[in-house]
């Protein structure tokens, strides 16, 4: 069980102070060329082993600004992610797949309805089975995106969840559906690793921890 947590910063240099010699002309382009990363322009050698797997979860705080999923693509491909959970994507019916498709990686995503920001999304690297998982009942107003994951002959269920500042819903009944998942997941996979991951802003993760061990206890 995994909640929020903070990647390690990327060093990235944009400049320099002193002026370039001639000599250096090359090296500065390339530097900013790293600013400037194709979302399809990276390949990254990656091992086969995979379990556990690499996990990178961020609050983008919309994947639609300029450069976002370039960065969040040199993130993915320089770390070698397998599996990335991503929140408040701002993502809407408006915008397709293939303007936010990371080389390598398939996408997932579950966007926000009826109001703006908020959004989920699950890149997973490609070599990598995996399907979006439906508890039965569900309900678009809870920001929640399970994908199950086939890693060495097992199944691994990933959790994208974004629980906004402001919901429409009582905290308890996300506590209710999230314990109503992860005892349908059990039943279909009960040595399963379950992993929920994302932005849960004042909501107490240790209560949804809880809640997910009593499941599967």
């Amino acid at each position: 069980m995994l909640t929020d947590c903070q990647p390690a910063a990327i060093p990235v240099v944009t400049g320099r102070r002193r002026p370039l010699r001639s000599t250096e002309t090359t090296i500065q382009t390339r530097q900013r060329v790293l600013v400037k990363v194709s979302k399809c322009s990276l390949s990254v050698p990656r091992s086969k082993q995979t379990f556990p797997p690499s996990l990178y979860i961020l609050n983008a705080a919309a994947v639609t600004k300029p450069h976002a999923i370039e960065h969040l693509t040199a993130d993915l491909l320089g770390y070698k992610i397998d599996i990335a959970v991503i929140t408040e994507t701002h993502l809407k019916k408006k915008h397709s797949d293939e303007l936010f498709a990371i080389d390598g990686y398939t996408l997932y995503r579950r966007d926000r309805t009826g109001r703006r920001g908020g959004g989920v999304a699950v890149y997973v690297v490609n070599h990598l089975q995996a399907t979006v998982w439906t508890c039965s009942g569900d309900s678009l107003q809870y920001e929640l995106l399970w994908v199950r994951v086939r890693i060495d002959d097992q199944d691994v269920f990933v959790g994208a969840l974004y629980h906004p500042p402001k919901p429409l819903y009582q905290p308890s009944a996300l506590l209710d559906y999230v314990e109503k998942c992860v005892d349908q997941l059990t039943i279909e996979s009960s040595d399963a690793l379950v992993l929920l991951a994302g932005d849960f802003n004042s909501f107490d993760g240790s209560v949804l921890i809880s809640v997910c061990i009593k499941s599967r206890s």
